[in-house]
């Protein structure tokens, strides 16, 4: 168990992962606690703009929250931009989200807010930034499997997961190839 081995002689919070999680995670405010849970519903690295729209859907707060949580080390951000959480932390972020009452909201919150990107970005796809979207749809791939990993029985409303896997199991060449036929798509749904 990568979270509990470590030095035996150090102070509970310093001698394992675990320790220094369970430590942190102590000093989390519940709405806190509530937005680390929902992010860590997310694999992989996403825009701030979606971290922020995730976080809004548990939190009305959700800049401050979100500030918070980058300021406790809890949520990175890399040299592009993106946010994301370390999987190690993730993984134990997900453990202790299990006993949370409304973990199953939690869920149902990162999901949605998935499909209000997807569905944000579907407006892009026509005209100049028809390519800068259907690349930020395959960035969504990632982040869309691992939510629906955590909550299998959760679908996107309205078809709209079926188009999206449609569009990000393609290959870029192919996915823009056929930009045409997925935007025809996307407007039948």
């Amino acid at each position: 168990d990568l979270l509990g081995r470590g030095r035996r002689d150090a102070p509970d919070r310093q001698a394992t992962l675990r320790g220094a999680f369970d430590w942190s995670w102590a000093l989390l405010e519940p709405r806190e606690v509530r937005a680390m849970s929902a992010l860590a519903l997310v694999r992989g690295h996403i825009g701030a703009d979606l971290a922020e729209h995730i976080v809004a859907r548990v939190d009305a707060g959700s800049l401050d929250v979100l500030a918070a949580l980058r300021d406790k080390s809890l949520v990175a951000r890399a040299d592009d931009g993106t946010l994301h959480v370390l999987e190690s932390l993730r993984a134990y972020a997900l453990e202790r989200m299990a006993a949370l009452p409304d973990a199953d909201e939690l869920r149902r919150a990162v999901v949605f807010a998935l499909a209000d990107e997807a569905t944000r970005l579907r407006a892009a796809l026509r005209g100049a930034r028809a390519r800068s979207a259907f690349e930020a749809l395959a960035r969504l791939r990632e982040p869309r499997r691992s939510a629906l990993e955590v909550a299998p029985d959760l679908r996107v409303p309205d078809g709209l997961e079926a188009v999206t896997r449609r569009v990000l199991e393609k290959s870029p060449s192919d996915r823009f190839q056929s930009a045409d036929a997925m935007i025809a798509a996307l407007d039948s749904v």
